[in-house]
This record gives structure tokens, C-alpha cells and sequence, in this order.
């Protein structure tokens, strides 16, 4: 994955350059390494490159092109990297919730253990004499008394 060093720079050099659109020019007679200029009709033109002597019609095309698609690449990485945080997101969130729903073998259950302590009869009368009181308590919650 790329830094958010060389995305800032390529975005620097992206803001930096002439606007399109570009063209590749199709004369045979191309300077060398001419990269833009704006022809006739106002736009900027991408030189043809040579090579020993042949035109490298390829490379102008796709330096041409490059002012549309680097523009279209930086937008569908931000895309793209917004979706991984969510995803991101989502998996951490699913981890949490697989390991509260999953039972570990030292996982404790309040309701076995509550009931393991009501078999003790000192411990069930005491909770008996309880009940009534904390179900008032409860009710008065419910209610927004205190």
C-alpha cells in the first residue's frame, strides 16, 4: 500500500500540472522531449518521444492520458482506502461481538451461578426476603424515581 507520503506527492504534482485534456501529437516530426504545450485550439499537447530514430507512440499516449487517469486513480484510492476503514471497522466490532457470544472455558454464566447458590437454604431464604424489595426497586427505576 502506498505512504501517505508519496499519495500527498503525487498529489502535489498532479495539482501542478497544465490542465487537460491532453492529446498525443501524431506528427512524425515530434521534438524529442517535448512534453506539453497548448496547440492551436488551446490544448495542451503531449509530445510523441523517439527512440533511436522511431516514435515511441505509446509512451505519448500514455503520458497523454495520464492527466485524466491519475486524477480517476487518487479518487478511486481514497475510495478504496474509506472502504477498508469501515471494513476495518466492522471486523474489529464482529471480533468483539464473536468473543462476547462465544463462551471461553473460564466463562462464568450469572444465571448458573445464581443458581448454584440458591440450592443453599440460608441463601434462597435470604434472597426470598430480598425479592419483593429489589422488584420495587426496579419498578422505581423504570420510572425515573429514585
Amino acid at each position: 500500500m502506498m505512504t501517505e507520503e508519496q499519495l500527498v506527492a503525487i498529489r502535489a504534482r498532479e495539482a501542478a500540472a497544465t490542465p487537460g485534456p491532453w492529446a498525443k501529437d501524431g506528427s512524425l516530426y515530434a521534438p524529442d522531449v517535448d512534453i506539453t504545450w497548448a496547440d492551436d485550439e488551446g490544448e495542451y499537447v503531449v509530445g510523441t518521444i523517439w527512440d533511436n530514430g522511431f516514435v515511441i507512440r505509446a509512451d505519448a499516449e500514455f503520458i497523454a492520458h495520464a492527466r485524466k487517469d491519475i486524477p480517476a486513480l487518487l479518487a478511486e484510492n481514497d475510495s478504496l482506502r474509506a472502504q477498508l476503514a469501515g471494513c476495518e471497522e466492522e471486523c474489529a466490532l464482529l471480533e468483539v461481538k464473536q468473543l462476547l457470544a462465544e463462551p471461553t472455558p473460564n466463562t462464568v454464566r450469572y444465571e448458573d451461578v445464581k443458581e448454584e447458590l440458591l440450592r443453599d437454604s440460608e441463601v434462597r431464604a435470604a434472597y426470598d426476603a430480598l425479592e419483593p424489595a429489589y422488584q420495587a426497586a426496579c419498578r422505581r427505576i423504570e420510572r425515573g424515581l429514585t
